[in-house]
């Protein structure tokens, strides 16, 4: 049994070794157990010691040790049960405990106590307070930077110990920069381990995190009583209880419907008691919670007897709000909804001096935005990320939108703002409810001016009462009706609509005739409507249906009448019945814009100065070279030719085009219409763009007078130098490439007649891929024109001449004919020179021809040793050097040279090079050679 030994504490010694372990964030069977193999549960005394330094870091005393030696080490000899022991000190969940919360064992309190008084320093009550207030300065610091305070401190941990020394502390603190030396000083030494000499950064950081749990807990204590007797007690009336299910029914758009059909085998519209329930708490379970006798008055409403519950009468009067029953048998029936605003959050009531107050911060921020054309719903929206469309975010976001777009105000200024635009119950600022107050330009919501019910009794259509409408001064009528159609025309002619197909559908029988609605329908898909190019007002669609009423049936239109009258503007109706009938030209259908100012009306003065505007601007893009049309195109989506006028503006400042507020009115006034501004008109005058004038007739024209023309070159007297030229660069590249120029004439030419047209023999030259231009191909053309047939050419006759090149025609017929090579011609037959430089050159040529004659000099291989790709050309020095190494520089002086290199001059890839070729072979000749055997 263990000794009874007086100078320890029992408790004492586990509670330290307990408290190490927390701190060291360590098992402790684990670390024993590492120099157990056998798991017996027993170590020897230099492991267990061991083990303590390690793991633990804890030193005991003599007394201490023989403590724990004498208390787990005396049934085996030089050995202690580290089992026992790690059941007392490792703090184990006690499954006797049964509270709601295991976690919350007095051993977890009693191990952080023992932590506390073994490893950390007391401190006074109103240092705890100071380290409170520091503390909860870096968690408002680093939920509003984002920062993660472990990562901070990890990076000096390298073995994740949870210590930093004092220096890495004080280094790596992530806390605001404004806190005092002394706190800092103090909050460090809280956290200051009497055991490692080092700091724990682990504590830090979960202190930070649940710095307001107990404060919470506490709260939630103290009210929890007050929460259960101050509860208002809900109301059991139908009306209350059913309006307020249909609220969330509307808000979330629910069909209820779906909740309780499969419930329905018999398709009767009754269903059980329960199954009614059940439905009920699929409906409005995840939004309201009903109590059990809320639920039991909606039950006993639609309850039928003792057969069940009418869900089908609960989901018609609770879907009233979104559709009227049997509506395809009424379709102009009008829904009732709750008017605009009904649904929105109620403002905060402010004092009448902080109202005005409130009222002077708006103005202000109203002309910092009106001057500086900001656009303020893409910055607070960006905030905005939580699941779905909040329309708000935290006071603290809202802060750091308005110092981001530097709208700087004062801290009472932004409170009062803060107070005035934040929902009462999620405390969150409604930045939407702001923008709309400060930019005049931005709506966020609209609030009807009649209240619910006078909506409702004011919804119903008039009965129409066709005399009464037929009492309108017809002259007046008329001239609206006229106007009215030939904007329908010009925006037909304009859009290339098919009017036709829009109304077609709706007459199913094609009687020609449909009912007010359907004509309706029928023009909204024409794009007369609010989404459409133009939105009809109900007089008009009045006075459309008064002109095209039918007169068989009451409330139909003729619809074909109208479609018949609408297309005149494209073409006239049985034009075969009456060919001699002039039709108007499109064009006079077109009308100006609506909306837009007549210009003609306007005094000089305004044109004056809106030139000069424009004149100013088109310089100023013209000297800086802007490109005005992206600038647009960035707000014109859709490619309509229009933007807004704040838009048009804004472009003006991106631009950098300042101007004074009276010339924007007159630019506005001038390129303004009903649609916004027309900047496609605005850019044709500022910054016009270049274009080409159409040459497609002319050049239509030129061809045919040149395919067709009856005018030909007599014979090739005039061409000949220049046919006989172009006929030879043609048989150069068809010996080098090896084409068969009759293979490509041949396709053209089924009836083998050995003609070709003019526009297909160029065709098919195009495709040998002569690189001939329009001269060139009038020039062979003219060369080789058919006797036969005016138009033509004799494609036959220009094949012979090019294959000549190659071999003999008709050599099957006279084998014995001697056939000579044919040599390329080069382009220095071409290098013209004068008579003085001619006999210069006659000289020079025959001096070296006579030295090749009589030392029978082979010219090729010294040349051909610097011509390494072989295209017979060698740049001048070259050719000089070879003259030397020949031995004939001496018969050629410097200006003999020159003209020597400038006859046999030749241009290859921008380069000018001697034609050693043609030289040698001038020589050769010369001297009575064999071709190239000297």
């Amino acid at each position: 049994m263990p000794a009874n030994i007086e100078t320890i504490n029992t408790p004492s010694v586990e509670d330290k070794l307990r408290a190490a372990a927390y701190a060291s964030h360590v098992l402790v069977p684990d670390v024993f157990r590492t120099f157990d193999n056998l798991r017996t549960g027993f170590i020897t005394r230099s492991q267990f010691l061991r083990c303590l330094d390690q793991h633990f870091k804890l030193q005991l005393s003599n007394a201490e040790e023989s403590y724990l030696w004498s208390t787990y080490g005396w049934e085996r000899p030089n050995q202690i049960n580290y089992a026992k022991l790690s059941e007392s000190v490792s703090c184990a969940f006690d499954p006797a405990k049964l509270i709601s919360r295991p976690g919350d064992q007095v051993t977890q309190e009693e191990t952080a106590r023992y932590l506390k008084q073994f490893n950390r320093k007391a401190m006074s009550a109103n240092s705890e307070h100071k380290c409170l207030e520091v503390l909860r300065k870096c968690k408002n610091f680093c939920q509003g930077h984002g920062i993660d305070i472990r990562s901070c401190f990890q990076d000096f941990d390298k073995h994740r110990e949870g210590h930093v020394t004092e220096f890495q502390f004080y280094r790596c603190f992530p806390g605001p920069p404004n806190v005092p030396e002394a706190d800092l000083k103090l909050l460090a030494e809280r956290y200051y381990d009497t055991r490692t000499k080092l700091y724990d950064y682990i504590k830090f950081q979960s202190d930070i995190q649940n710095l307001d749990d107990n404060k919470k807990n506490k709260t939630q204590q103290q009210n929890s009583n007050a929460v259960i007797f101050d509860e208002p007690k809900e109301e059991n009336n139908f009306d209350a209880i059913f309006q307020k299910v249909r609220d969330v029914v509307y808000k979330h758009g629910i069909r209820t419907t779906d909740f309780f059909k499969d419930y329905d085998k018999h398709h009767n519209g009754i269903i059980t008691e329960n199954q009614f329930l059940c439905g009920l708490s699929h409906v409005c379970g995840p939004y309201i919670t009903l109590t059990r006798d809320q639920r039991q008055v909606l039950v006993d409403e639609f309850k039928q007897g003792e057969q069940g519950v009418r869900y089908r009468a609960f989901c018609t009067k609770m879907e009233n709000p979104f559709v009227d029953p049997d509506l395809e048998v009424k379709p102009l029936s009008v829904m009732y909804q709750p008017p605009k605003g009904a649904l929105s959050r109620p403002a905060v009531s402010l004092t009448t001096k902080e109202d005005m107050e409130l009222q002077r911060i708006i103005s202000e921020l109203s002309d910092v935005v009106r001057k500086r054309r900001l656009l303020l719903y893409p910055y607070f929206k960006d905030f905005d990320k939580k699941s779905g469309y909040s329309r708000s975010i935290t006071k603290d976001q809202f802060a750091r939108a308005l110092q981001f777009i530097s709208l700087n105000l004062q801290p009472q200024d932004l409170q009062l703002l803060c107070k005035r635009f934040e929902h009462p119950k999620g405390k969150e600022i409604d930045y939407t409810a702001f923008i709309q107050a400060v930019d005049n330009e931005y709506i966020a919501s609209t609030q009807d001016s009649m209240s619910y019910e006078e909506k409702i009794s004011s919804s119903t259509y008039p009965e129409k009462d066709y005399k009464q409408i037929q009492t309108i001064t017809a002259k007046s009528m008329t001239s609206s009706l006229e106007d009215l159609i030939a904007r329908i025309k010009h925006i037909v002619l304009t859009n290339r609509i098919r009017a036709f197909e829009s109304f077609t559908d709706f007459d199913t029988l094609r009687c020609g005739s449909i009912t007010e609605n359907r004509f309706w329908m029928g023009l909204s898909n024409m794009g007369f409507s609010a989404m459409g190019k133009y939105n009809l007002s109900e007089n008009e669609f009045k006075s459309l249906c008064i002109q095209y009423a039918d007169p068989n049936r009451p409330q139909h239109i003729l619809w074909r009448r109208f479609i018949d009258d609408i297309d005149k503007v494209f073409t006239g109706k049985e034009l075969e019945k009456s060919p001699n009938t002039v039709v108007a030209p499109p064009e006079t259908a077109l009308l100006t814009r609506l909306g837009a100012t007549n210009w003609n009306s306007i005094d000089d003065t305004k044109k004056q100065q809106l030139n000069a505007v424009l004149d100013r601007m088109k310089n100023n893009l013209q000297q800086r070279r802007v490109l005005a049309t992206p600038f647009f195109r960035d707000f014109d989506k859709h490619n309509h030719g229009h933007v807004t006028l704040f838009q048009f503006r804004q472009c003006l400042t991106y631009m950098g085009l300042h101007t004074t507020n009276e010339e924007l009115q007159v630019i506005e006034e001038k390129f303004a219409d009903s649609e916004g501004f027309n900047y496609n008109e605005f850019l044709e005058i500022v910054q016009p763009e270049k274009r080409d004038e159409p040459k497609y007739a002319t050049r239509l024209n030129a061809v045919e007078a040149d395919q067709y023309s009856t005018k030909f070159v007599d014979g090739l007297a005039s061409y000949s130098a220049e046919v006989q030229r172009l006929i030879d660069s043609i048989k150069a590249k068809v010996i080098k490439e090896r084409i068969r120029v009759g293979e490509f004439m041949r396709d053209y030419d089924r009836l083998r007649s050995g003609r070709l047209t003019r526009a297909t023999f160029r065709r098919a030259l195009d495709l040998c891929r002569f690189g001939l231009n329009v001269n060139q191909y009038t020039l062979i053309e003219s060369a080789f024109a058919s006797p036969k047939q005016e138009g033509y050419v004799d494609y036959v006759k220009f094949c012979d001449e090019i294959e000549s090149a190659i071999t003999v025609k008709g050599l099957e017929k006279s084998p014995l004919v001697e056939v000579n090579q044919y040599s390329v011609s080069r382009d220095i037959v071409h290098n013209q020179l004068t008579n003085e430089e001619q006999e210069y050159l006659q000289s020079v040529m025959t001096k070296l021809a006579e030295r090749v004659r009589q030392r029978r000099i082979q010219l090729f291989p010294m040349f051909e040793d610097y011509d390494r790709v072989r295209n017979g050309n060698v740049s001048k020095s070259q050719f000089r050097r070879v003259l030397s190494m020949l031995a004939l520089d001496g018969a050629v002086s410097d200006h003999e040279f020159a003209v020597l290199t400038k006859k046999f001059i030749h241009s290859v890839g921008g380069r000018s090079d001697v034609d050693y070729f043609s030289f040698c072979d001038c020589i050769y000749d010369m001297c009575g050679f064999e071709w190239r055997k000297p």
